[in-house]
């Protein structure tokens, strides 16, 4: 397994003040996932989630459908892990989910806060990876 992608300080904010809350981050990816040996999937944290809350993921302009999105509440993280982190909802995404949509090279993502009852304070996008898993 390999990680590639994104640089491990970049985040997005979603400012629950504003009508839309979105952001976007650029990444790369060097694999070329048209071969049938190849697969990834692209991982985020987000913080401040309520549970009246989601997100939309869209890859390159196109959402990704909610099948292809594995979300888990979880308890916090450790300095053991990597960074700390309070309570936050990780979103799994399988980038085979429309296999022309994600391109070897640059790739944009775009998180769009789908607000609850809150109008006050920012969820953060963080720990943004790409994990390749190659077959033989």
């Amino acid at each position: 397994m390999q990680q590639t992608g994104f640089a491990h300080d970049d985040r997005i904010g979603l400012d629950r003040s504003q009508a839309e809350p979105a952001g976007s981050q650029t990444f790369r990816l060097y694999e070329d996932l048209s071969d049938s040996r190849v697969s990834a999937i692209l991982r985020l944290k987000a913080v401040g989630l309520a549970q009246d809350e989601s997100i939309w993921i869209d890859l390159n302009g196109k959402e990704v459908e909610r099948h292809y999105i594995e979300t888990r509440r979880v308890g916090g993280q450790s300095k053991t892990i990597g960074k700390k982190l309070p309570e936050y909802v990780q979103h799994t995404v399988r980038l085979d989910w429309q296999p022309a949509t994600i391109v070897k090279g640059k790739n944009e993502l775009r998180v769009r806060l789908n607000t609850g009852l809150s109008t006050e304070g920012t969820i953060t996008i963080d720990d943004l990876e790409v994990y390749v898993y190659v077959r033989p």
